[in-house]
């Protein structure tokens, strides 16, 4: 059946030209030419324009040669590929020109600050920022932030947030005797109530399994035999242990 051939025919050709548009010549090509796009839409217009010129050159010396009922000559076939060996040649030529151009600070970017509209060279990011920050401990950051009145705050570490002395005062953080941890530091209830107390931790957080024996004599009635039983067998069996340093 013609159509069934064309059909099968198209879908392998179509196959093949994918796993063609991967090979290392095509994605140098592409990378090469994307680069310097700071837009997706545009690199991936750009892609498409390739793409689409690609597959025209492919689909005219196609139909010539259906036309002639004839197959690519060695010598033509060698001729395009010198001709592609070629453009990639170019392609990096280009790319080390413009790097060239450009200097040890990369390209130029645009970015804006509210209404203010300025560009650098370097990584996008705000390295004009990076810098002051960098040569600065993250207190005098903080400290001339906040003589400028600009608003800020500190990112802290676990260890900074547990000692801040704040809180501290505020008696927020309360040591515990924990089975497996050893001495831990946890945090209580920040609500502070008038006629309600202080606040107070009666037990750290239980271990795994600590409370299955409860809950299965209590609550399910197993008798202490059984439960002695389901232990012999590390059915259960409490993780109480500390933990090796």
């Amino acid at each position: 059946m013609p159509v069934l051939e064309l059909l099968t025919s198209s879908w392998l050709g179509s196959l093949l030209g994918m796993r063609h548009a991967l090979e290392p010549d095509h994605l140098a090509a592409v990378t090469t030419l994307v680069s310097r796009e700071r837009s997706f839409a545009k690199a991936a217009l750009l892609g498409v324009w390739w793409g689409l010129g690609h597959t025209l050159a492919l689909f005219l010396a196609g139909a010539v040669l259906v036309g002639l009922r004839a197959e690519m000559p060695a010598a033509a076939s060698d001729v395009f590929e010198f001709a592609v060996s070629l453009m990639l040649v170019g392609l990096g030529v280009r790319a080390i020109a413009q790097a060239a151009r450009l200097g040890a600070n990369g390209p130029t970017h645009i970015h804006r600050h509210g209404r203010v509209v300025h560009s650098h060279a370097g990584v996008p990011a705000h390295v004009h920022i990076g810098a002051w920050t960098l040569a600065r401990t993250k207190d005098e950051v903080l400290r001339e932030l906040n003589e400028a009145h600009v608003p800020c705050a500190p990112v802290k570490t676990a260890r900074e947030v547990a000692y801040d002395p704040h809180l501290e005062a505020r008696g927020f953080w309360v040591d515990v005797d924990h089975p497996r941890r050893g001495k831990t530091r946890v945090p209580i209830s920040p609500i502070r109530l008038h006629t309600g107390g202080k606040s107070e931790i009666r037990r750290p957080a239980p271990t795994l399994g600590q409370d299955t024996e409860a809950v299965l004599g209590e609550l399910l009635g197993l008798k202490a035999d059984e439960l002695a039983t389901l232990r012999a067998q590390h059915v259960t069996e409490p993780v109480t242990e500390r933990k090796k340093a």
